[in-house]
């Protein structure tokens, strides 16, 4: 049995998706299916069962998967003790980031990532809240960029705090002035996410707090979808600035800040508990912060001024 085999098989079975897993490794779907097939030959049991959106583990299948990543978990250890000695950093390091997340900040650190560090193979999946939870808890990711509070993560380790920055109120027109207070944006024609969102649950907390009511228009879990709707005028938004950023500089949005009292959301790296802090991944770790150090909207704060903050 091949290590890649192995691989393949925990990312089925955590990707809960052959057709996902078959384009995260740019494979075909008929040659992933062959690998599921051939663990479970080698295990003697299905591991695997077909679901309406998928696939899930079979009680056998759960106890293969934890085998595999514990196995796995072992073999990037030992291979990290031995590239210790190693000049160069190599290895394959997994992010995981949230729709929310300014796709600036990524696309420069996939740039910086190939220029300095050529030899470690960078994976980014792109997933929901609650998919980057699940990410994290099984090891399916390194590490993860995102909105999400730590303490919503769970069992996890907080590697870094990017930055601090404002929430701002997005529209298709142009705004009078650069601020509006939080009762106005509440009583604008909104899309927002559902209220299993954590950036829903805090804006819902703070304008209860304020005796406002926020009724969105349209809840969209999708972020793409849901600025998709604003750029059309069906609707605005609340989201971070570095998150709308690229659509201002393009004309397609507009955006205010907003005052009354002002909200700040925190872009955090998140480490997988289930894996080792390899080389590779400490490298994506100083490429993200230097990716960061790139000129910033004007309304980010440094990240010692901590306030309260929400998530995506």
């Amino acid at each position: 049995m091949k290590i890649r085999d192995l691989e393949t098989f925990a990312l089925v079975a955590n990707l809960g998706s052959i057709s996902r897993a078959a384009s995260e490794l740019n494979s075909s779907q008929p040659a992933v299916s062959r690998i599921v097939g051939a663990v479970e030959h080698y295990f003697g049991a299905p591991l695997l069962h077909r679901t309406g959106r998928g696939v899930a583990t079979t009680q056998a299948g759960k106890t293969a998967l934890r085998a595999i990543e514990d196995s796995l978990t072992q073999l990037a250890e030992s291979r990290e003790a031995v590239r210790a000695s190693s000049r160069y950093t190599s290895g394959r390091v997994t992010l995981g980031i949230t729709p929310m997340v300014g796709q600036t900040i990524v696309a420069r650190t996939i740039e910086l990532m190939r220029h300095n560090h050529r030899q470690v193979d960078l994976r980014v999946l792109e997933g929901n809240g609650p998919a980057i939870i699940s990410w994290l808890a099984k090891g399916t990711v390194d590490l993860a960029l995102t909105y999400i509070p730590p303490a919503q993560i769970g069992d996890h380790e907080l590697a870094e705090v990017l930055l601090e920055e404002r929430l701002c109120l997005v529209s298709s027109k142009p705004f009078e002035c650069a601020a509006v207070p939080f009762s106005e944006a509440c009583s604008r024609s909104l899309v927002l996410p559902g209220r299993s969102s954590g950036m829903r649950r805090h804006l819902d907390k703070l304008a209860s707090a304020q005796s406002l009511t926020l009724t969105p228009a349209h809840q969209v879990d999708s972020f793409p979808t849901c600025m998709g709707l604003v750029i059309e005028g069906a609707a605005l938004t609340i989201a971070p600035e570095a998150a709308v950023s690229s659509l201002v500089r393009a004309g397609a949005v507009h955006m205010a800040l907003i005052d009354s009292p002002e909200i700040h959301a925190r872009l955090s790296i998140h480490r997988s508990p289930r894996k080792p802090l390899t080389r590779a991944g400490r490298a994506l770790i100083e490429t993200l912060k230097l990716a960061r150090s790139e000129p910033e909207s004007p309304g980010s704060l440094p990240c010692a001024t901590m306030g309260g903050s929400w998530s995506a």
